[in-house]
């Protein structure tokens, strides 16, 4: 069953004052050549003429910048906006500003349900969406968006709402056909069978089957923090509760910081994990690397299509569970273009 997670009340940041307009970077760009990109994207050429003529630019070493405005930017037909941002996300000066979320075409309703928008907040917000691949739809502007909200309870909500995150509650089906020793076998790898073996034989016999929550069935690790978001970090020196951290920690009571290492991560791998070609395994470790081998996110394999991740180091991001397919959008946003991420499998070598 699908769900979406709000971000507590207590993580939402105050709605940003003063902050500085959007700055649009273009290196290697004469100001002509920026407006033949704007054209290029579909910017109409009226906007191209008030840009030019009235919107602040510089031009420094070769890096050409313009704020072009919330009133344009908001403006933008969601085909112009997605040609323009793919356009500006080549150019790492551009991320900070332009950070996309991304929506199922099919499923923005149901995300924002009972979000407490008004009508025209999420009018403004199917506004900014605009589309990347078949069925995804990403929302890039919040200041802008913010900016044109009437009150700081509003910006707060449209925060929230946007920041629902979509994960999987999955459930374990125990009927009189289960093999309860198999499925012990299965959900209790790691040294954790004699512990489940008999949950599942007590739940086995209640009349007419049970169907258990995977949470039950998962390591110490994990079941204590699913559904769950980290506390802030109190200074620069605290642990990345990242993927990497998450990951490999799965089995372990007490988590190990030096997870925080890519150096000492990259030996682990080295020295306690071998490549397999599928996960088939609880434990089993999922990686998405770019077309040139760097990796970008690590997640658990659980059981068919389902992982255990935290797709960022953010404290605004929960520990969930997801389909596999959806880790992958998450994170194909950045990374856009067909076969731009790849999967790739781990197995510890102890297990």
């Amino acid at each position: 069953m699908l769900f979406a997670i709000d971000v507590p009340d207590e993580f939402i940041p105050p709605p940003p004052t003063g902050q500085p307009p959007i700055r649009w970077f273009f290196p290697d760009h004469t100001k002509d050549k920026v407006l033949a990109a704007l054209r290029a994207a579909g910017v109409s050429e009226d906007e191209v003429k008030k840009l030019d003529s009235s919107a602040k630019w510089s031009s420094e070493n070769g890096m050409t910048t313009v704020e072009p405005g919330d009133r344009l930017i908001v403006s933008l037909a969601p085909e112009v906006r997605a040609k323009l941002y793919a356009v500006l996300l080549a150019f790492p000066q551009n991320a900070q500003q332009i950070d996309p979320i991304w929506f199922r075409s099919d499923k923005i309703d149901w995300r924002l349900e009972d979000c407490g928008l008004a009508a025209d907040s999420i009018a403004l917000l199917k506004r900014l969406l605009y589309p990347q691949g078949e069925n995804r739809l990403l929302f890039a502007d919040f200041g802008p968006a913010l900016r044109s909200l009437p009150s700081d309870a509003e910006r707060k909500r449209f925060l929230k709402a946007v920041l629902r995150k979509r994960a999987v509650l999955a459930h374990v089906k125990l009927d009189p056909e289960t093999d309860v020793v198999k499925l012990s076998q299965y959900w209790g790898i790691g040294g954790r069978r004699k512990d489940l073996l008999p949950f599942l034989s007590a739940l086995h016999r209640v009349e007419k089957g049970y169907k258990v929550n995977v949470v039950y069935l998962l390591p110490d690790f994990a079941r204590d923090r699913v559904y769950r978001y980290p506390f802030a970090p109190a200074d620069a020196k605290s642990v990345k509760q990242d993927c990497f951290w998450s990951s490999f920690n799965f089995f372990n009571d007490q988590p190990d910081n030096r997870f925080n290492d890519m150096d000492y991560l990259h030996a682990a791998i080295e020295r306690d994990y071998y490549k397999i070609q599928q996960p088939s395994q609880l434990g089993d470790i999922v990686f998405l690397t770019t077309a040139n081998e760097t990796v970008v996110h690590a997640a658990v394999f659980l059981a068919d299509d389902l992982v255990f991740t935290k797709n960022s180091e953010d404290f605004r991001q929960p520990w969930i569970l997801m389909h596999m397919a959806d880790m992958v959008e998450t994170f194909a946003v950045k990374y856009p273009g067909r076969d731009a991420l790849k999967t790739q499998f781990y197995r510890k070598r102890n297990l």
